[in-house]
């Protein structure tokens, strides 16, 4: 079950940098940036992890700064690569129970964020 899984978290994430580089997509922004999130929490208190850590947050900042549909620059699409080489590299050290809990907090982390930020512009609409 664990090499279907790591699989499949690799195909998705290069699925969605290959959409990114061809034909750029809001949807494929977030499937790279859930994975970069996830991975990212997966990691987050484990020492072994700590210059992966750095190369994650360059990649998650990268996706931060693009809005999608515009092109990625060369520079942008090297970043990526690279993170999502790091996120192969280590995949196959995580067992299910930390990747599927990585995976719920990082969601859940999203949800709080889109709440807060809708919040936030409920707040300064005119009325």
């Amino acid at each position: 079950m664990m090499r279907p899984l790591k699989q499949q978290i690799s195909d998705d994430m290069h699925l969605a940098l290959f959409v990114l580089r061809t034909a750029p997509h809001d949807d494929a922004r977030t499937d790279l940036a859930a994975t970069f999130n996830t991975v990212s929490v997966a990691i987050e208190n484990d020492a072994r992890f700590a210059e992966e850590r750095a190369h994650l947050l360059a990649g998650a900042l990268c996706l931060q700064d693009y809005t999608a549909p515009a092109a990625l620059t060369d520079q942008q699409l090297a970043t990526l690569a690279h993170t999502c080489s790091v996120i192969d590299t280590i995949l196959g050290l995580f067992d299910v129970a930390t990747l599927w809990a990585a995976e719920k907090t990082a969601v859940a982390l999203a949800r709080q964020a889109r709440a807060a930020s809708t919040k936030g512009a409920d707040t300064c609409a005119p009325r």
